[in-house]
């Protein structure tokens, strides 16, 4: 997941034990809601350009019908 926030540089990477990082990065999109929306669209952006294909898009309908 590092890798997809990096090169899309659309949110923040935390590792366990560090809720003070992760509740720091949401106070701070709370308070911004420009850079809020702009992680949003980046990570739109990035979720249709590098996941959201025809073979992926497949992959995705058969794990959400599995999960029934």
């Amino acid at each position: 997941m590092d890798e997809a926030i990096g090169r899309f540089d659309c949110g923040m990477s935390a590792r366990h034990g560090e809720p003070e990082a992760i509740a720091g990065f949401i106070r701070a999109l709370m308070h911004d809601a420009e850079k809020h929306a702009a992680l949003r669209e980046k990570a739109r952006a990035g979720f249709d350009s590098a996941y959201n294909d025809r073979r992926t898009l497949s992959q995705f309908e058969q794990l959400l019908h599995d999960s029934r």
